[in-house]
């Protein structure tokens, strides 16, 4: 019984300190956020289990696995703003492969619900990228994209417990 307490208390830390974007405004379907044809999630426990499987996977040891998961979490419809943020940090910091590290950020730019916090955790860590064509099709990928809605001010998203990304 003690360890289950310590374990849940160390779980509902975790989750409280880790951070995430959260979205309030005007309901959508499933208890969201209307962000132009989006549904952003708007319960932080959601955002809070996709950071926690971005994590997760940040802990695989084979580069593949770890790209292949962080695309299917990239094209995911209705994929929060924090969440968006947060892929992006852990594409840059657990993937070591130039060509990995694009195809999960094309991927992410391709999402019909691609926001601007992902924009901007993308443009932060260009300068990261080796290769000079690499950051080219980004920002070509980018600029094709056009304009985003703005999540924070759209959506209305409120920043919780100092997420950065």
């Amino acid at each position: 019984m003690r360890k289950v307490l310590i374990f849940l208390v160390l779980v509902c830390t975790a989750l409280s300190i880790g951070g995430c974007i959260v979205a309030n405004g005007n309901k959508g379907g499933k208890g969201g956020v209307v962000n132009g044809d989006c549904v952003y999630a708007a319960d932080w426990g959601e955002c809070a289990v996709v950071i926690a499987e971005i994590e997760a996977i940040g802990k695989l040891k084979m580069e593949s696995s770890k790209t292949n998961r962080y695309s299917a979490i990239a094209m995911r419809d209705n994929l929060a703003c924090g969440a968006q943020g947060k892929l992006v940090k852990a594409v840059f910091s657990e993937l070591r492969m130039e060509s990995s590290k694009q195809r999960v950020l094309l991927a992410l730019i391709e999402n019909r619900c691609f926001c601007t916090a992902g924009k901007m955790a993308i443009l932060k860590r260009l300068s990261k990228l080796h290769m000079e064509s690499n950051k080219e099709q980004i920002l070509s990928v980018l600029n094709e994209r056009g304009e985003l809605k703005d999540c924070e001010e759209d959506a209305k998203v409120v920043e919780e417990g100092g997420a950065s990304f």
